[in-house]
């Protein structure tokens, strides 16, 4: 089996040990906000599915706990994100009723267009990868970025809001 690392190198055009570099880069400014990445643990996994969940826990307004539960779960404990059981385990963790969830799984085509538009959207404003961040559906931010190029793009959309 081909790791995270060699997969996504492969996918890339570059080699796992410059991938392996920018994963160390990645952990160092990750540990510096307080949070634990193990890309050493990590699995591939099509994360379709946990998508389509994530589309339900934002109905029940528990989007964001699970959001955070899933990256937890994936960059810190290893888990497999494409994994059924794991995905209503942690779906169960942070209040959402397991059985929509299950029923959510069995059927592939359950939120599939909601997560397809949030893909258009995603595209749309510009999004190439993960991470990517939008601010006032106006401004954008690609891949990690240290703590002062986000201060200096609120500082940025700020000022600029000002003037409008």
């Amino acid at each position: 089996e081909v790791s995270y690392v060699e997969g996504l190198a492969r996918d890339k055009g570059t080699t796992p040990e410059v991938m392996a570099q920018s994963f160390s880069q990645i952990s160092e400014m990750a540990k510096e906000a307080g949070l634990e990445y193990n890309f050493e643990t990590l699995k591939n996994g099509n994360t379709l599915d946990a998508h389509r969940v994530f589309q339900y826990a934002n109905e029940q307004d528990k989007g964001v706990e699970f959001y955070e539960r899933l990256y937890y779960a994936i960059f810190t404990e290893g888990e497999l994100i494409s994994d059924h059981k794991t995905i209503t385990r942690l779906a169960g963790e942070v209040g959402l009723d397991t059985e929509e969830v299950t029923a959510i799984l069995a059927d592939e085509g359950r939120n599939k267009d909601a997560v397809n538009e949030d893909v258009t959207n995603a595209v749309q404003v510009g999004a190439q990868g993960v991470p990517f961040f939008v601010f006032n559906n106006k401004y954008s931010l690609s891949g990690a970025q240290p703590k002062e190029v986000f201060g200096q793009a609120l500082t940025q959309i700020y000022n600029d809001t000002l003037e409008e």
